[in-house]
């Protein structure tokens, strides 16, 4: 899944020079975006914005992408993409596409531009018709379905769950849950898996026990035994 870097026209300086630069204003000390995040995911974030000053933000979240971002930023382990996602950070490339087509059609030179910029706000948040797009993109990427389309029917369950008063972050926490869960993943008696977003936004007695079960240790993993507790967690989440 590729991501770009929300409000990235805030941090990219010089695109045309050799080497790019960014800029890392005070003010990011004090987003929500870096209050929220560890300091794992804080150094994940800067790394991210020398890539995409490379890339024409773009963030490659694949596995051989986070593999290529371990290696050309000299990280200790393989990037973990998910906080950055969750904050807002990251967003999926067709959110950015307007702020690009404005991008190009301004003709000034970029020293006369930059002057201009700094008396601009780049604060802008997601407006509520991005949020079913986060969520969606989200999904596929936890879920490993890069190809599937958010069709009405899926955009509407987001929505249905939106209106019900549950935040971007509640619902991706649901599809976490979700992943957690053997039963949903394929340990049942048809082998069958069961993690479309649909189901997990269905309705709001759903949501609420996938957001439980994302508090929980990984599941998939368990012994025999361990699985035959979990099964009545399972038992629970289907029919109660």
């Amino acid at each position: 899944m590729k991501y770009q870097i929300k409000n990235w026209s805030e941090y990219q300086h010089y695109k045309n020079r050799n080497p790019q630069w960014i800029k890392l204003h005070a003010s990011l000390l004090s987003s929500e975006d870096w209050v929220v995040l560890d300091d794992a995911s804080r150094v994940l974030a800067v790394a991210c914005m020398l890539i995409a000053a490379k890339t024409d933000n773009e963030i490659d979240t694949s596995e051989q992408g986070g593999r290529y971002m371990q290696r050309v930023a000299y990280l200790n382990s393989e990037p973990n993409f998910k906080p950055l996602i969750s904050c807002g950070f990251l967003v999926p490339c067709k959110q950015m596409l307007a702020d690009a087509s404005t991008l190009q059609a301004d003709a000034r030179p970029e020293e006369s531009r930059e002057d201009v910029e700094k008396e601009k706000e780049y604060s802008k948040p997601l407006s509520s018709s991005d949020e079913p797009d986060r969520v969606f993109a989200y999904w596929q990427e936890v879920m490993h379905h890069p190809k599937a389309k958010l069709d009405r029917k899926r955009r509407q369950k987001i929505r249905d769950r939106l209106a019900d008063g549950y935040s971007t972050d509640d619902l991706m926490q649901a599809i976490d849950g979700c992943k957690r869960s053997p039963h949903h993943m394929g340990d049942n008696d048809r082998a069958t898996v069961y993690d479309d977003i649909e189901l997990i936004c269905r309705d709001a007695p759903h949501v609420d026990k996938f957001i439980k079960l994302s508090d929980q240790p990984d599941m998939t993993g368990m012994s025999d035994a361990a699985r035959q507790t979990a099964q009545a967690a399972h038992r629970w989440i289907n029919e109660g």
